[in-house]
């Protein structure tokens, strides 16, 4: 379960807060309580907690110092900073040191949920993803004992060398590149000259199979850098062994590794949609806790961990529409929460999703919503709900 650690100097905000996450049934435990920022961070170093709630004024330690040292520790560990308005100054700084999100007081329950089972969802996923490698590298290294025999397969004389020339040696490291870059149609031509220098080498059927297998382990690896499932490959390589074992002729041989190429690039498509998809919300997120901020396309990208060109093609693909529209349409969700919620002017309402100038605030929202934002608070206001919500 993932576990919080709450830190507000306010007794009466801390119990609400357990209140919450007990009345809501929230996937997060609260292991610690702190009234200042000092104890705070003693208590994090004790008790490593997965995400922390932190007043961002506090005797002692004010939330911005308590970041800091936090990150030298627990560089994973979400923050979330609570905040008043008139310190709106300090989430500024809290988001540059690396915030999970920031709420304004007085927190509405409903968004205090909200982002607390975002954190604790991710909390989850990455533990997940940690148990999953650790498996994976023990499966890893059974999959490389268990095929220590199969890779002494010389059965007809202990003098014969399997190791390839120089040629194959280049060819190999052609192939493997192109594997790893997702380059099917040209990966399935090195292969194809690979293979008919390979094939032409040795005479004896066993010697060829013996060279396959260790091929087998250098695609599956290859592969793996170009985003397959470990998981997937294991289960199939015992199978693929075992086709390869059965094979007659050396064109057998031929169709077995062709077959085999094109499973691994299934398999590393098919993964990569998936990994594709997680990243791509996980940006998502970003930008919706960050959309105050001026924020760029390779800004964002960084976050991702990836190109600013790789990241918008994706993007595109997954959310379909570009990365301006998408961060247009977060900050005016935001303004109409911020105009339905609360009494502060235009001008703040601008500030706090990411325009300096209200007046081109005003114009943009307009314009995706078909209404004034003062008309807008009124519609919402009277009850009826807005007359006009399309461009």
């Amino acid at each position: 379960m993932c576990t919080l650690l709450v830190v507000d100097d306010e007794s009466l905000e801390r119990q609400a807060i357990r209140q919450i996450i007990k009345r809501e049934e929230l996937p997060m435990e609260v292991v610690g309580e702190a009234a200042s920022g000092d104890v705070a961070v003693e208590l994090a170093e004790t008790l490593k907690p997965d995400v922390v709630l932190l007043d961002i004024r506090m005797p002692g330690l004010n939330g911005i110092e308590v970041m800091k040292r936090l990150r030298g520790f627990l560089p994973d560990c979400r923050i979330i900073i609570l905040t008043a308005f008139d310190e709106f100054q300090y989430a500024r700084e809290a988001v540059q040191w690396g915030a999970f999100n920031y709420l304004l007081k007085p927190v509405r329950p409903s968004e205090l949920v909200r982002v607390l089972v975002t954190a604790a969802e991710q909390v989850r996923e990455e533990k997940q993803q940690r148990a999953e490698a650790e498996r994976l590298r023990q499966q890893a290294k059974m999959q490389a004992q268990q095929a220590a025999p199969l890779l002494r397969l010389n059965l007809f004389a202990e003098s014969v060398q399997v190791n390839p020339s120089g040629v194959l040696v280049s060819m190999e490291r052609s192939l493997l590149e192109k594997i790893r870059c997702g380059e099917r149609q040209e990966a399935q031509t090195g292969l194809k000259a690979l293979l008919d220098e390979a094939l032409e080498r040795w005479d004896s059927l066993e010697m060829v199979k013996t060279y396959l297998v260790e091929l087998l382990i250098l695609l599956s690896r290859s592969a793996m850098e170009g985003g397959a499932q470990l998981d997937r490959l294991s289960l199939s390589d015992r199978e693929r062994i075992e086709g390869l074992l059965a094979c007659r002729s050396k064109e057998d041989c031929r169709a077995w590794t062709e077959t085999t190429l094109e499973s691994l690039f299934d398999s590393m498509v098919d993964n990569r949609s998936s990994a594709n998809r997680r990243l791509i919300n996980r940006a998502c997120e970003f930008i919706n806790a960050n959309c105050q901020r001026n924020l760029s396309l390779e800004e964002v990208a960084r976050s991702a961990h990836l190109s600013p060109y790789y990241f918008s093609r994706i993007f595109k693909t997954e959310k379909g529409c570009n990365f301006v529209d998408f961060l247009t349409n977060a900050r005016m969700e935001k303004a109409k929460k911020l105009l339905t919620d609360t009494d502060y002017n235009l001008i703040q309402i601008a500030s706090q999703v990411g325009y300096q100038d209200s007046s081109y605030f005003c114009r943009v929202f307009r314009k995706e919503t078909g209404m004034t934002p003062n008309r807008y608070r009124k519609e919402m206001r009277r009850g009826g709900g807005p007359q006009a919500m399309t461009k």
